[in-house]
């Protein structure tokens, strides 16, 4: 179990089609998909949702909807076309982060809101005071050995730690969480100006 994920949060041990290497390459690969959404045009049977305009005209609600048509259940779009579905069912930046076998001195943080029924793993980056992560320290040093290289508390990547204060289940009920999504994102689109990876995550993932 020791270094297994890498700066990427890929899998360091085995080499994959796909597997990146340098943050050029991630680059590069951005740049080829920003590309190929810019020339990408809707095929000529489907209507802007993605539904199919030479099928039955149902009524046009302005929502996405389930409908029986002829008996059988469907998908049908804003404009009254039925679709056929096979992408992700949503896109977020939750859920995104990764236990990294440090914790902080600072106990405050251990405790959250019993009114708070958000799990912890859906929430967004919480920042860490820098006085308060200069404190961490491994807790769990089998969590800890699997990472190659984590970003030090310097570097420009560090905005992309946060901390989680409980756990569904396992031996980490709390501590210091890394966001590999975060980062690469990052990496792949720069930082013009605090967040701007994310501005540009938002209008390539629209």
């Amino acid at each position: 179990m020791k270094g297994i994920v890498d700066k990427f949060g890929q899998n360091a041990k085995s080499d994959f089609p796909t597997k990146v290497h340098s943050d050029e390459e991630l680059k590069t690969l951005a740049d080829e998909e920003l590309k190929s959404l810019a020339e990408y045009t809707l095929m000529p049977d489907r209507c802007e949702y993605g539904g199919w305009i030479d099928g039955p005209k149902l009524e046009a609600t302005g929502f996405f909807r389930k409908e029986k048509v002829n008996g059988k259940w469907g998908l049908v779009c804003p404009d009254g076309h039925l679709y056929f579905s096979i992408g992700l069912a949503n896109v977020r930046m939750a859920n995104s982060t990764t236990y990294t076998g440090i914790d902080y001195t600072d106990e405050s943080l251990y405790h959250r809101d019993p009114e708070d029924v958000t799990p912890e793993d859906s929430k967004g980056i919480i920042d860490i005071p820098i006085e308060t992560m200069k404190t961490g320290h491994v807790v769990n040093k089998l969590r800890n050995d699997m990472f190659l290289e984590l970003p030090k508390l310097d570097d420009p990547l560090a905005n992309h730690y946060s901390y989680r204060r409980e756990s569904h289940f396992g031996p980490i009920e709390h501590g210091q969480t890394y966001s590999f999504y975060r980062s690469n994102l990052e990496r792949r689109y720069g930082e013009q100006y605090k967040n701007s990876f994310f501005d540009k995550w938002l209008e390539v993932t629209e």
